[in-house]
């Protein structure tokens, strides 16, 4: 397997694209947490995350923080609104369900002036509405984020990378944040490059809102991607461990086929939940939930292949 560069103490990352490739190691490489984008305007879906990732992340056991962001800015209740029912639908399917403690951090990532706090403030108010049972946070400037905590309107404070922006460089100097954005950067994980944000805690305890999608779980009939089986495959004991990098390849293929033999099932690559998924989670200590639980999703049901 390959390991990336060590990511820095008491810090992860945030990023814009998918992280299929990369999950698999991710722990290794010292990642406490991950944040990804949720957004309703179709401009921003090429940025979301999607269920299947979701899976990925939760069989890697990596704790996700969500961040909506349709644009730049946000302003007024009508948009907050509009904004935190839509959250408040999306979070469930990425496994981040209400009342365990997730906090999603609403963007404005401008250099908010004075002038535009009295919008921004009745738009955060709003999406915290109608989000019940989450936390709600902000990703600004400092002027902004220092004025939302100070008016109650969230719990958590996480500066952009942008130190020019209005009242960033003074709460930097004063501790005033609970998590800090560095410049993107490329990394070199799994042998692919990812351009990321790093994010590094001001407490190196402190309680970001970032959970493990289903608290490790995955719903049943879940999207599995070559990724999420390479994982439960290394999980459930294969050696020599799999390249968790969501490439397909003869080993994959191979180990899919010896799991399927070891439990008396045709000697194929169907992902099939019918019968083989279920086993393979035994074997890989994964729970799988049902779908009155609460975190059942979109699904491709039925037999996928990997090929």
């Amino acid at each position: 397997m390959t390991v990336p560069p060590p990511i820095p103490p008491h810090s992860g990352f945030d990023a814009s694209v998918s992280l299929s490739h990369y999950v698999g190691v991710l722990s290794r490489a010292g990642v406490q947490f991950v944040g990804r984008y949720i957004a309703s305007e179709p401009d921003a879906a090429w940025k979301t995350i999607k269920p299947p990732e979701a899976v990925e992340l939760a069989i890697a056991g990596v704790a996700l923080f969500p961040i909506y962001e349709n644009g730049a800015a946000q302003s007024g209740a009508h948009t907050g609104d509009r904004d935190g029912v839509y959250a408040a639908s999306c979070l469930p399917t990425i496994g981040l369900l209400p009342n365990t403690g997730v906090i999603i951090y609403y963007a404005e990532d401008f250099n908010v002036d004075q002038a535009d706090m009295a919008g921004i403030s009745a738009a955060v108010q709003a999406f915290g509405a109608a989000l019940p049972g989450y936390g709600i946070g902000v990703y600004s400037c400092g002027l902004c984020n220092a004025q939302l905590a100070a008016q109650g309107l969230v719990v958590r404070k996480w500066l952009s990378a942008s130190t020019s922006y209005h009242g960033t460089q003074a709460a930097i100097a004063a501790g005033d944040y609970d998590m800090l954005q560095d410049v993107p950067k490329n990394f070199t994980i799994n042998n692919k490059v990812i351009n990321i944000d790093l994010d590094t805690l001001h407490v190196s305890t402190a309680d970001i809102g970032a959970r493990v999608p289903w608290g490790g779980a995955i719903p049943q009939d879940a999207p599995l991607s070559v990724a999420a089986i390479q994982m439960l495959l290394n999980k459930a004991g294969q050696t020599p461990p799999l390249d968790a990098d969501d490439v397909s390849g003869n080993l994959t293929k191979a180990a899919i086929i010896a799991s399927k033999q070891k439990h008396g099932l045709a000697a194929d690559t169907n992902i099939d939940w019918n019968r083989w998924v279920p086993l393979l989670c035994q074997d890989a200590g994964v729970t799988i939930l049902p779908p009155a639980s609460g975190g059942a999703i979109a699904a491709a049901a039925g037999a996928g292949t990997i090929i």
